[in-house]
């Protein structure tokens, strides 16, 4: 079993937040299509050691971005 390591969690918040800027979306528009708060998509991407993407959510948020759900995962890294 591989350790994520800070580095994981933070080339995933750099993907998902130059993905939002290309995309022309902010975190409230984000955290409505995913169903939650705007703070817990800013903890994502401020703080993603402390408040990584939980699993339950990567389906949904690669959806929102057109990415490949694995490219969230920090299982996957």
């Amino acid at each position: 079993m591989n350790k994520i390591s800070e580095i994981d969690h933070e080339r995933i918040a750099m993907m998902i937040r130059c993905r939002m800027e290309s995309k022309d979306v902010g975190p409230v528009q984000l955290a409505k299509y995913l169903g939650c708060d705007h703070s817990t998509v800013s903890g994502w991407l401020n703080r993603p050691t402390t408040r990584p993407i939980p699993a339950n959510r990567i389906n949904k948020l690669a959806e929102a971005l057109e990415l490949e759900p694995r490219l969230l995962n920090a299982q996957a890294a």
